[in-house]
């Protein structure tokens, strides 16, 4: 008989916020949401007893589990008696929840688990003996140190062989019980990072294992079998498709004591191992509805989001009360914004809110499909979202969020508006609100207001000052100014850079292209800001003047035809064409493709059209934004303060629900001066204070004349 020991579920927590052993973990820290401990967190079955168990139930292989557990185990114990699992071995505590399982990355910044244990760790009352005989096999799952230490020591006492499988416990067991247990196996296994670590913690490793049998499991790579007389080398069963990687070295455990129970061939057990990890891989996963390029990409999507996070502290604060709060509770918010790494972080705050969070991409182009992939993988939000996928696509995911119905939408450019306020009029009603965070789609919902069209509350986040003056003019100046080098790699220096737009968009571009020695040129309709940009040290001219000085053009308007065919016709040969404003419509594409002689593509992101007349025009990322397409968006520092207005802007629709009139909104001077007190706390920044004489001056007409 095959007995298996070990965790059998937990509490999984992804991205522990810190590097391992920084942390000292609260004796209380099983409560039902761990809210003060970590603010990614998702129920998962698991615990490798658990998910061996469920492996060999569907291999239908009979073995014992023998285990504690706490009282979240009752939400599974239907699921594997449903699949002939016996857990009358399992003694479950009513008080405790099993255990809390966290990842976080070590000095090498390699991932790595550690374990809290609750009733997982009230295994007093086990003794092998009870279950087990000498011809049995003992899988020691990693239980804590003292409980899998203790199972080892019965089984040598009894003499009874058991496959070791220390796990996540190597980093809190002694060397010497480490040793002891390596000693009385029978085999030994673990993944890469694990079976290092041990060869690492016992110097006696070579002579000690020379004669027995040890396993690594090497994922996507396979495995290696180690007997004494020779190495086998065993490749991976390639997975059709990949729902979640997570469980799968267990199921490969599963698979491997599958064989052995049959008495099959050690290299026969390992490949059952691949099938049954590739199988799980495909199918054990948590499923989220989506439209994502590859689900495989979502590991390195999660190291994205995480550095993003690490530079965006408002956000974070905004987060750990959402956490307390729950002010999103039964709530949906769907989201149609750039798919990128501070996006993400957006959306992940949302949900630990409460919020059930859907999201789509507002730009074909702008999807970073790494993230995607982990938005759906790790934190189970359902992502509507391709790079590059097409307008049949790109409008086919719209209508995929607002299938879940929301109750809060959240657009970059008014799409979702757009769609609720035309082709989709029954779900209006549903509507508690919605959030706009560009520009250009302020103006379009400031005219939908004027005509008496929009039918739904709306704040205009734009609008906020710690929005528009840090993100349009920091972030955009920076990320467009990345996306143009990107694509062209190009020397700015001496380079005659004509900025379409003096808006704070505009401003930050002339203000990047300038700093990096570039002649700078403005053009404007508005005589204001173009007085501004003279002040400034700019030359301003109509288009027309501008057009065959130019190296570069780059648009940041949010009309429509800034640059028409006309124009590019009177451009030097050789001139680069760049959006960043918001649609593809600031340069006239259209035109461009019809009027064209050829066109090919030269680098990634830069295309060479060539004129009638024989110039040749090069336009950057199909005239969508470059600095999304063709880099990497803002830096997630001034995305913080952009996306905390966006957190707020949903708390503040829960807030005043069913108060607000159908027009668009600003955010609360308040909440902004918030945002920019946290930033600056964030970053060491102190500020001076009002004293009463001070308030008193300023709010008298009567002193001071």
């Amino acid at each position: 008989m095959l007995i298996i020991t070990g965790t059998l579920a937990y509490d999984y927590i992804m991205n522990f916020p810190g590097k391992f052993g920084e942390h000292i973990l609260p004796e209380h820290i099983h409560n039902v949401n761990l809210s003060f401990i970590v603010n990614r967190f998702a129920k998962r079955r698991g615990g490798t007893a658990g998910n061996v168990s469920y492996t060999l139930g569907l291999l239908q292989t009979p073995h014992i589990l023998f285990s504690t557990a706490g009282k979240d185990f009752t939400e599974y114990k239907n699921d594997f008696e449903s699949r002939g699992i016996s857990v009358k071995h399992v003694i479950i505590d009513k008080k405790l929840y099993t255990a809390t399982g966290f990842a976080m990355n070590d000095a090498m910044n390699n991932q790595i688990w550690g374990f809290y244990y609750g009733a997982a760790e009230r295994s007093e009352k086990l003794q092998i003996a009870k279950v087990a005989k000498k011809k049995d096999l003992v899988l020691i799952g990693p239980q804590g140190a003292t409980v899998t230490i203790r199972f080892a020591k019965q089984c040598a006492k009894l003499g009874i062989p058991y496959l070791f499988d220390p796990g996540f416990i190597l980093t809190q067991v002694s060397n010497g019980d480490l040793l002891f247990g390596i000693f009385h196996a029978a085999y030994i296994i673990g993944n890469e990072y694990e079976v290092t670590l041990m060869q690492k913690k016992i110097p006696q490793w070579e002579s000690l294992t020379k004669e027995k049998i040890v396993i690594t499991t090497l994922g996507e790579k396979g495995s290696i079998i180690r007997t004494p007389e020779k190495l086998y080398k065993i490749p991976p069963v390639i997975p059709k498709k990949v729902v979640a990687t997570t469980g799968a070295g267990d199921a490969w455990r599963g698979g491997f004591l599958a064989g052995l129970m049959k008495n099959l061939p050690l290299v026969i057990c390992c490949q059952m191992g691949s099938v049954a990890s590739s199988f799980a891989v495909e199918h054990f996963g948590q499923k989220v509805v989506s439209d994502i390029k590859n689900i495989s990409l979502a590991h390195e999507g999660r190291l994205k989001i995480e550095w993003a996070l690490q530079q965006m502290p408002v956000l974070q604060t905004i987060e750990k009360r959402f956490i307390k709060q729950k002010p999103f509770t039964n709530i949906t918010i769907a989201a149609c914004l750039h798919i990128t790494s501070e996006t993400a972080n957006l959306l992940i705050t949302l949900k630990a809110g409460g919020a059930n969070v859907v999201a789509c991409a507002s730009n074909p182009l702008s999807t970073q499909d790494a993230v995607a992939s982990s938005l759906v993988s790790h934190f189970g939000i359902p992502t509507f979202a391709i790079k590059g996928e097409d307008n049949k696509t790109y409008f086919k995911h719209m209508n995929a969020a607002l299938d879940m119905k929301p109750n809060i939408t959240m657009d970059d450019g008014g799409d979702l508006i757009y769609l609720l306020h035309t082709k989709r009029k029954g779900q209006i009603t549903d509507i508690i609100g919605s959030s706009e965070e560009t520009t250009t789609g302020v103006i379009r919902l400031k005219a939908m207001e004027k005509e008496g069209a929009l039918k739904v509350p709306v704040i205009a986040v734009n609008d906020s000052l710690t929005k528009h003056l840090f993100d349009n003019r920091y972030g955009t100046g920076q990320s467009t100014i990345d996306g143009v080098l990107r694509a062209t790699n190009i020397l700015l220096a001496g380079k005659t850079i004509v900025v379409c737009g003096y808006g704070w968009c505009g401003r930050g571009i002339a203000m990047r292209a300038k700093g990096m020695g570039a002649n700078v040129i403005v053009t404007e309709v508005d005589s204001v800001r173009a007085l501004e940009a003279v002040m400034d040290g700019y030359r301003v001219m109509a288009m027309e003047e501008a057009t065959p000085l130019g190296d570069v053009f780059l648009s940041a308007t949010g009309d429509k035809h800034v640059i028409t065919l006309s124009h590019m016709r009177r451009m030097k040969n050789g001139a680069i064409l760049a959006n960043s404003g918001h649609f593809d419509v600031e340069i006239d594409m259209a035109a461009l493709e019809e009027k064209k002689k050829s066109k090919r593509a030269i680098r990634t992101s830069l295309d060479e059209y060539v004129l009638v007349n024989g110039k040749k025009i090069y336009i950057l990322a199909e005239g969508r934004l470059v600095n999304l397409a063709a880099a990497e968006g803002h830096p997630a520092e001034v995305m913080d303060m952009s996306f905390a207005n966006q957190a707020l802007a949903a708390e503040f629709f829960m807030k005043n629900r069913g108060k607000l009139e159908t027009k668009v909104y600003t955010l609360p001077v308040t909440l902004d001066q918030e945002v920019a007190r946290l930033k600056l706390t964030a970053m060491g920044v102190t500020t001076d204070t009002l004293t009463k004489e001070q308030e008193r001056y300023l709010s008298s007409w009567t002193e001071g004349t």
